[in-house]
């Protein structure tokens, strides 16, 4: 089995607007275009996209149980975006 790191969504540098203007459906575009500019304004951090399909609102460290130190990740999946009922279907980018 995968180690737990190797399963988790990493920080990239690509482009959220790229990505957003790759959603095919225009009202699933325009909704999530809109969804992009509250978390914007109410969490003050700047979207960063996540894997090849998650959009992100800022980090923060975290402490478990056991004392151990991890990063929690504030952010959306575009899954319900670029996602049509079809469960096959691929998101842009």
């Amino acid at each position: 089995m995968a180690d737990r790191e190797d399963r988790q969504a990493r920080l990239t540098d690509a482009d959220v607007s790229a990505f957003l203007d790759g959603v095919t459906d225009e009202r699933r575009r325009a909704d999530a275009w809109e969804v992009l500019d509250l978390l914007r304004r109410v969490t003050g951090v700047e979207p960063q996209l996540w894997g090849g399909s998650i959009v992100g609102f800022g980090h923060r460290p975290y402490s478990t149980a056991d004392a151990a130190q991890r990063m929690a990740r504030s952010m959306i999946s575009s899954r319900s975006v670029c996602r049509p009922a079809r469960p096959r279907s691929r998101c842009p980018g």
